[in-house]
């Protein structure tokens, strides 16, 4: 009996301390001519491109977005030319905090970070805006043959922290096909 104790008492933190996956079917997409592949929720649906300004305006270029039925949980993909290099990556974060910050005064600031992600750095920054409407929202954003390529995942403030969970998981199913050395 001590002995089924003791292990209880050591893997119960285990398990707190392990990472949430959420309860969220994904299937995989492909952009940008099939080089990037990623994992968006398999209820979402694309975004026509008719409607991309109506929800990205005044954002970096979006050119493509996938969206939930009421459409207040989107995730949008887009890709700006920069010829920097992964070595970059971490300046190229902070000048998009001060943008953003810029841009979003009132706003509550989570997390800024860089991280790796299938063998290519990849930064995140996580905030929660408060107008006009208060959200919950995660940048992340690659280099990648002369492109930063970033993702906007936007989700309503209230009720947002299992979505806080798939944006992440979004971000760690990243997969960039490299070019074939000749």
């Amino acid at each position: 009996m001590k002995v089924l104790i003791l292990i209880a008492a050591f893997l119960v933190p285990f398990a707190i301390l392990a990472k949430k996956k959420s309860d969220v079917e994904y299937k995989e997409v492909e952009m940008f001519e099939g080089n990037v592949q990623l994992k968006v929720p398999s209820a979402f649906q694309l975004l026509p491109e008719t409607q991309l300004s109506k929800y990205y305006e005044g954002q970096p270029k979006t050119k493509v977005a996938y969206v939930n039925d009421e459409k207040s949980i989107r995730i949008g993909f887009g890709s700006e030319s920069l010829l920097v290099d992964d070595r970059s990556l971490p300046a190229v974060t902070n000048l998009i905090e001060k943008w953003l910050k810029n841009k979003h005064p009132k706003t509550k600031w989570k997390t800024k970070e860089v991280t790796e992600v299938d063998g290519h750095k990849v930064g995140y920054i996580e905030f929660i805006k408060k107008k006009p409407e208060k959200y919950y929202e995660m940048v992340f954003f690659t280099l990648y043959r002369g492109q930063m390529l970033h993702c906007t995942f936007h989700a309503p403030k209230k009720g947002y922290k299992p979505w806080k969970t798939v944006s992440h998981e979004i971000m760690q199913s990243l997969k960039l096909r490299m070019p074939e050395k000749e």
